[in-house]
C-alpha cells in the first residue's frame, strides 16, 4: 500500500508520518517513508558528489602535469560563473531532475511497495510539480515534461493534504526559524497552490490546526 502525503511547509507532515509508521509497526506490518524533492535524492547527490571528485581530480593532474599549480585568485577567476555559465546551469538542472524524478517516483517507489506492506510518501508529486514551478518560474517546458511523466508513477492508494491557513503558515515558518525560508511572495504563491489543491476534490483534506492527536484520529478514519 503506498500512502502519500503533501502539504505547505510547517503543516505537521513528518509528525503525522512518524505516528502512522509507528501505527503500522506495532501491528507487525513492514512499513518505510519515502521522501523525495525533485533534483534531491540521495543517489542524485552521490552521483554529482563523484562528479565533483573526479573532475576535480582531474583538474589537480592537469595542473601536477603541466607545472602550474595555480593561486587562489586564479582559481577563484576560472571557477566563477559567467554569463554563458549561468544560462546553461538552469536546464542541466531541470533535465537532472526530471530524470531524477522519473527514477525516483517510477522505479525505486515501485521497488520499495513490493518490498514493504506500507511505504508513506513524504512529499508526493504534486509537491514535486511545484518544486519545479518555483525552481525556475521563467521556464515553462519543465512542468510539461514532469506531468507527461506522471503517468508513469504509481498512484498512490491514499492521499493526504494537510492543509493550514497563511497566518497560521506564516506564525509556523517564523517560529521554526529555517535556514533558507521561502521569501514571503514564493511562501504565499506554494499556499495558494495547495489552497487550490485543497478545493479540487482528489486527495483527503486534513485541518492541522487542530490538535495533533485529533489530526491522526482523522487519518485513521480515512485508511
Amino acid at each position: 500500500m503506498i500512502i502519500a502525503f503533501s502539504g505547505v511547509d510547517c503543516a505537521g507532515k513528518s509528525t503525522q508520518i512518524e505516528l502512522l509508521r509507528q501505527y503500522y509497526l506495532s501491528r507487525g506490518m513492514t512499513c518505510t517513508v519515502f521522501w523525495y524533492r525533485p533534483g534531491y535524492s540521495r543517489e542524485l547527490e552521490c552521483c554529482k558528489s563523484w562528479v565533483r571528485n573526479v573532475y576535480g581530480g582531474v583538474r589537480g593532474l592537469k595542473r601536477h602535469l603541466s607545472g602550474n599549480p595555480g593561486n587562489s585568485a586564479s582559481d577563484a577567476a576560472a571557477g566563477g560563473m559567467n554569463d554563458s555559465g549561468k544560462r546553461i546551469i538552469p536546464p542541466v538542472w531541470m533535465v537532472t531532475a526530471l530524470l531524477d524524478s522519473a527514477l525516483q517516483y517510477a522505479l525505486k517507489l515501485r521497488l520499495l511497495a513490493r518490498k514493504y506492506d506500507v511505504v508513506i510518501c513524504d512529499r508526493y508529486v504534486c509537491d514535486g510539480r511545484l518544486d519545479i514551478v518555483f525552481k525556475y518560474p521563467e521556464m515553462f517546458w519543465p512542468e510539461t515534461v514532469f506531468e507527461m511523466m506522471s503517468v508513469l508513477f504509481p498512484k498512490p492508494d491514499v492521499s493526504f493534504l494537510l492543509w493550514l491557513d497563511y497566518e497560521t503558515v506564516k506564525e509556523r515558518a517564523e517560529a521554526k526559524n529555517e535556514p533558507f525560508p521561502d521569501d514571503d511572495r514564493t511562501r504565499y504563491l506554494r499556499w495558494r497552490a495547495y489552497d487550490f489543491l485543497r478545493d479540487d476534490g482528489g486527495m483527503c483534506v486534513i485541518d492541522s490546526r487542530v490538535p495533533v492527536e485529533e489530526a491522526h484520529r482523522r487519518i485513521l478514519e480515512n485508511l
